[in-house]
C-alpha cells in the first residue's frame, strides 16, 4: 500500500488516500475499487503526488 496526494477534477478538494501499489507483485492483481472524492463522491480524480509506503 502506498499514501498519495490526490485532486479532485471536478470539485478540486486535494486529499490524501491510501492505495495499492501496483509496481508490487503481491499487490499488482489484488482487486479494488476507485478512489472517490470525499466532498462530491467523484471518482475523477488525479495524482499528484507519491507521499510514502503505508505501514
Amino acid at each position: 500500500m502506498i499514501i498519495v496526494k490526490l485532486k479532485c477534477q471536478m470539485c478540486g478538494e486535494r486529499f490524501e488516500a491510501k492505495l495499492l501499489d501496483r509496481d508490487n507483485p503481491q499487490e499488482r492483481h489484488v482487486p479494488g475499487s476507485p478512489v472517490r472524492c470525499p466532498r462530491c463522491g467523484s471518482t475523477r480524480v488525479e495524482t499528484i503526488e507519491r507521499v510514502r509506503r503505508a505501514s
